[in-house]
């Protein structure tokens, strides 16, 4: 399979996109994951809360989230925020290379002084990073 890189950060882009709309799906995953285990009754287990050291003066700021709500927010999401920055991080790159070596595809139909203008801001850059 032939892909150019400009397709390449288009796919990626649009798998970014597909990791935001799976941000509002945690329920329905939670729900057919319930019908895959094996009884079915499975709840969040709640490990045994360790007491933190209060500094005298200090505020209680700490918010205590039920199971479920701390599986959605600091795992999932968190999995998904990952995936979709990195995703996104990528694409950039590939959106870059693209720009920067598309004149290499046509260099019959440039001139020679547009030849060497994007040599040297492809040498640029290689040399930048």
């Amino acid at each position: 399979m032939n892909m150019d890189i400009n397709t390449t950060s288009n796919l990626l882009s649009s798998l970014a996109q597909y990791f935001q709309y799976l941000r509002n799906e945690f329920d329905q995953y939670q729900y057919e994951a319930k019908g895959i285990a094996l009884t079915g009754n499975e709840k969040y287990t709640e490990r045994r809360s360790t007491k933190r050291r209060r500094h005298f003066g200090k505020p209680n700021t700490e918010v205590i989230l039920d199971p479920r709500e701390k599986m959605r927010s600091q795992i999932y999401f968190s999995i998904l925020d990952n995936l979709q920055t990195e995703i996104i991080h990528r694409s950039e790159v590939y959106k870059t290379c693209s720009a920067l070596s598309e004149f290499l595809f046509n260099l019959k139909k440039l001139s020679d002084e547009a030849i060497v203008l994007n040599a040297q801001k492809l040498k640029r850059h290689i040399w930048k990073t």
